[in-house]
């Protein structure tokens, strides 16, 4: 057995009590696809770790109740020996640190060709700041309009590649009502695009009320459109048109927009749909955004491009079809454009305009063409006004959010389990190991969020402490490496983000749909829309256990001291 996971697994296996609210032991987390519910003692069987025999109705064991450990020593899982006077021993073939020794000193990490590749990350969580490998397409500075032009698909105006006609301004750059549509001559495929747009404070609302202020959009590859406008009057705003929604087509989850004369942040994370040989399409494009930091749609399959009232529309409509190039196949990659919506009252202010390309991890599609849609993924009816809180995910927690915890430490050995149950959603903490914790490898911090209780997304201070990669913060651990390395320093707070979809069972038992996720690590996607091929809250991916569609959410048992701060959680039904 791999040695990492070894040492994950004798971690999982105790989690001790601690007290107070929220604060428990898991126990059953030996991950054969059984026992399903951890944390519940049943009455009739509970694991017994270090491979000591099952006690129908008795206490799982946990180290201070097993093997007696001299001199106040830590018991050792799986089989390890004892260390006396207080050292820690590392499991399974492991070095022993008596004496205070550094936990994992002697693990040997891989080889640097299996790290994920390195990318500085950004200054918070989801929000402005771009991070390292980010291309800047306006920032008023060294990026301007100079490399925009226009896209000719508008039919107001604005030859297609003609320079870009519209106005730049002091930290911002605006609309050119009637000169065109405009777009980067940056071409893009796969990627997490972040804008920021404003509805001018002194744009008068218009005499006819059938007018919407502000009304624009962000074409994807020139064909798909997230929709932007103001929101004050329900008329101005059918529950498919809200700003955020995928345009006539699927409505947002929510609309946590801020005032006019406020700046509004889009993230729109893009999978590029894919063809075959002969323009069928293999893979449908998927879209999961979010407005301030709030996510509005999560992993929708979008079924066509979409154009005015029409909703979605075949791939090779012949006007507003996906692009195609001189040999009329379908195209990878293509720039976004900015919509001119021609009139004086759709002027709009915008700024902070970059890209990410994000590398390619294929979702699996069984049936080419067919949406495997994800039925709470998109909205019904016209989304809620809510209050979007601090900038991006960090600060104040949007208003429909649930607050976890506002701080909380755990020492080695102590996990914690929300009071509440939770399905499909939106989940942003951050977490510190810190920089005085004496650990390498596996051993420093290793932590994770369970989501569900079972599919865990891995908390761990990989700072200049390289580890197997499914083992690496951000990883889907044992099943996913993340994306990049996207850690800061050592004894720095870390910002995750995650959108979750839990697994479906037919009638209870059979599996539906499995679960997807997109994470992010201090605002660089880590996993985007990852299929879950499993639990992994044991020593492996294992398959699927049947359970409820809302369970707690929980944090592993770190072999450190790890803090958390600013937890909180929103649904995505």
């Amino acid at each position: 057995m791999d040695p990492v996971n070894e040492i994950t697994v004798g971690r999982r296996r105790i989690i001790r009590a601690l007290g107070g609210a929220g604060v428990l032991g898991i126990a059953g987390c030996s991950g054969d696809g059984t026992d399903d519910d951890p944390g519940t003692d049943d009455g009739t069987e509970t694991d017994t770790p270090d491979g000591g025999t099952d006690t129908p109705g008795e206490e799982t064991d946990t180290p201070d109740e097993g093997t007696d450990t001299p001199d106040d020593g830590t018991d050792t899982p799986d089989g390890g020996t004892d260390t006396p006077d207080g050292g820690t021993d590392t499991p399974d073939g492991g070095t022993d640190t008596p004496d205070g020794g550094v936990p994992g000193e002697d693990y040997e990490p891989p080889a640097e060709s299996e790290w994920p590749p390195r990318v500085e990350p950004s200054a918070g969580g989801i929000g402005p700041d771009p991070p390292g490998d980010a291309t800047i397409l306006w920032d008023g500075d060294t990026a301007t309009l100079d490399d925009w032009e226009h896209s000719g698909a508008s039919p107001f105006g604005g030859e297609d590649g003609a320079p870009a006609e519209w106005y730049e301004r002091d930290g911002y750059f605006e609309t050119n009502p009637s000169t065109g549509d405009i777009r980067p001559k940056a071409e893009m495929g796969d990627c997490h695009l972040h804008l920021e747009w404003r509805v001018p404070e002194d744009l008068a609302e218009p005499d006819n009320v059938d007018i919407p202020l502000g009304n624009s959009g962000v074409f994807m590859m020139e064909r798909y459109e997230i929709a932007i406008r103001n929101h004050p009057l329900e008329e101005q705003n059918p529950d498919d048109k809200t700003a955020g929604s995928y345009y006539a087509s699927d409505p947002a989850l929510s609309l946590p927009i801020r005032e006019q004369g406020e700046w509004q942040e889009f993230d729109i994370f893009w999978r590029a749909p894919v063809f075959d040989e002969n323009n069928e399409v293999r893979r449908l494009p998927m879209l999961t955004n979010f407005m301030n930091g709030v996510c509005l749609n999560a992993h929708v399959d979008v079924l066509g491009p979409n154009w005015v009232n029409d909703g979605h529309l075949p791939f090779d409509d012949g006007t507003h079809g996906h692009n195609t190039d001189e040999n009329g196949d379908f195209v990878e990659e293509a720039p976004f454009y900015l919509q001119d919506h021609h009139s004086e009252d759709s002027i709009l202010h915008w700024r902070n305009v970059w890209y990410r390309e994000l590398p390619e991890r294929p979702v699996e599609v069984e049936n080419p063409g067919q949406a495997r849609t994800y039925d709470t993924s998109q909205g019904e009816g016209r989304p809620d006004i809510i209050d979007a809180g601090g900038p991006g995910t960090t600060g104040e927690p949007p208003e429909d959010a649930e607050t976890l915890f506002d701080s909380l430490t755990l020492d080695p050995g102590s996990g914690w389990e929300s009071e509440a149950s939770y399905g499909d959603s939106q989940v942003h903490l951050e977490w510190q190991v810190p920089e005085d914790v004496d650990a390498m490898g596996p051993f420093r911090g290793n932590s994770g969020v369970l989501m569900m209780g079972n599919y865990e997304i891995r908390i761990l201070d990989t700072a200049d402490n390289p580890v197997e990669a499914d083992e690496w913060a951000g990883a889907y651990t044992h099943g996913a490496a993340p994306h990049h390395d996207a850690v800061r320093g050592r004894g720095e707070w870390q910002h995750l983000d995650i959108v979750w979809q839990g697994p479906r069972f037919e009638n209870g038992a059979i599996l539906d749909r499995p679960a997807q996720v997109t994470a992010l690590l201090n605002g660089v996607a880590v996993q985007t829309r990852l299929r879950v091929e499993g639990r992994n809250d044991g020593e492996a991916v294992e398959n699927y256990a049947p359970h409820d569609p809302e369970r707690p959410l929980s944090l592993a048992a770190p072999d450190s001291e790890t803090r958390f701060r600013n937890g909180w959680i929103r649904s995505l039904v």
